[in-house]
């Protein structure tokens, strides 16, 4: 391994912002201003190399850094991301440019190698330098990484005789508490866990905060405490898992109950496209136990920006008879630049059953894309990514058709130039980008005939 610098022989560094050496020192590389964004962070020391990147593990790791002017230097760095069964070497070649003390901007190259493929691309951003805060690579390490409270996610049923008290905590960060003694109400909201201390924080769709303080899980039992600021003393709650939220007492269960993650319909892979939407279909969970048209189902999905849609407050497609092995799809229009929830529901005799929750990203809150044509039968896919890895594929669809698979990308600005053997007779360029996690795809088209 090649250290990142090295003093001269008098232990010298030149004037100017650019130092002769980085070791023990931490560099953090991002493609926007907002260093939120790094993509690869490097802290040096003596003896050891260590590289850390936003979302993937690095190995084989070497960095050379070289002072080349009061303010300039350039800096190689080599790093193999593991994206499942592939593996993705990078290369940059950085010019890095000081404007402070304790940062500025880079521009480059970066050399991507990946299934025998190699190619080039432009690589450019912003750094900070030798600001004391990246020592652990984790920032939001509490010191508590051994206290699990994922058991929270689950419904709770309070131990009273009076009322019936439901507490809800859904993986979303999101919670519902259903109380029945007066009347029956519902209060939705999200909640954040301080790990150090055993806080829960509510906060309602209303605005209001709660503070609580839960004991671990013991025995199935969650004891729930919140401190009386007036009175200077803790109120107490005992509250045993329950397989019911509380909904199901609704008065006339107008919203229906919510289903497990076993139901028996679920939504198939979204595919969102730029210009329309999202296409989705309903799909069975266990499509051999649905033969015939009388056991066939009528479902619809209900859509919105907030967790949990319902019929009657979000938007909703009408019911629809869901056929086994049918590809057949429908088409949601979303607004770009949000998140949105997606479930389907059926409405039988009456009774509403919501079925399992997806959450989709439009176009514009993560990807941004177009297709450009060059000229004759080469164009050009601009794209921008700001969350998530993903499989890019640039094709020509039509007679003949042609797929070029330009490899895997995370954060940052991206463009690829291709000519195609003849685009004369191609029905549309299509840009596919697939993440590798959620395996949503986004799809931009472009229709040379209409240009």
């Amino acid at each position: 391994m090649v250290a990142c610098g090295d003093e001269d022989e008098a232990g010298n560094e030149l004037t100017g912002y650019a130092p002769a050496s980085i070791i023990g020192k931490d560099l953090c590389l991002s493609k926007y201003s907002d260093m939120d964004n790094w993509y690869v962070k490097i802290l040096q020391t003596r003896n050891e190399l260590k590289m850390v990147a936003q979302d993937w593990e690095l190995g084989n790791l070497s960095c050379q850094y070289d002072k080349t002017g009061n303010n300039q230097a350039k800096l190689k760095i080599s790093y193999t991301i593991t994206i499942l069964d592939k593996q993705v070497r990078h290369t940059e070649e950085l010019n890095i440019l000081f404007t402070s003390e304790h940062g500025g901007t880079f521009s480059g190259t970066d050399k991507v190698s990946s299934d025998g493929n190699t190619y080039e691309q432009e690589s450019s951003g912003y750094f900070t330098f030798d600001t004391g805060d990246l020592s652990d690579f984790d920032e939001e390490d509490t010191g508590d990484e051994d206290v699990d409270f994922s058991y929270l996610c689950n419904s709770w049923k309070r131990i009273a005789s009076n009322s019936d008290k439901y507490l809800t905590f859904y993986p979303d960060k999101t919670y519902l508490i259903v109380t029945n003694d007066n009347g029956y109400r519902e209060e939705r909201g999200s909640y954040r866990i301080d790990v150090a201390t055993s806080l829960i924080y509510l906060t309602s769709d209303q605005g209001t905060t709660k503070q609580y303080e839960v004991d671990l899980l013991i025995d199935d039992e969650l004891e729930w405490r919140q401190y009386d600021q007036q009175t200077g003393k803790y109120s107490y709650e005992t509250y045993l898992y329950s397989d019911k939220d509380g909904m199901e007492n609704k008065p006339g269960d107008s919203s229906g109950t919510e289903e497990s993650e076993s139901d028996v319909l679920y939504l198939h892979q979204p595919l969102i496209i730029d210009s329309e939407g999202v296409l989705i279909s309903i799909r069975y969970k266990n499509p051999e136990n649905y033969t015939s048209n009388n056991q066939y189902l009528k479902a619809g999905v209900c859509y919105g920006t907030s967790p949990h849609p319902t019929i009657t407050k979000d938007n909703k497609t009408l019911q629809s008879t869901i056929i086994p092995n049918d590809n057949r799809a429908t088409v949601l229009s979303l607004k770009k630049g949000y998140i949105y929830y997606l479930r389907p529901y059926t409405e039988i005799n009456g009774v509403i059953t919501y079925y399992k929750e997806i959450e989709v990203a439009s176009f514009g809150k993560y990807i941004d894309a177009n297709i450009e044509s060059v000229g004759g039968n080469t164009f050009k896919a601009n794209y921008t990514i700001t969350s998530g890895m993903y499989e890019v594929i640039f094709s020509l669809i039509g007679l003949p058709s042609e797929r070029i698979n330009i490899g895997y990308k995370g954060v940052g600005n991206w463009s690829y130039t291709h000519t195609f053997s003849d685009a004369s007779r191609t029905d549309y360029i299509n840009l596919c980008l697939r993440n590798i996690e959620t395996k949503h795809t986004y799809h931009v088209n472009f229709y040379p005939a209409q240009q």
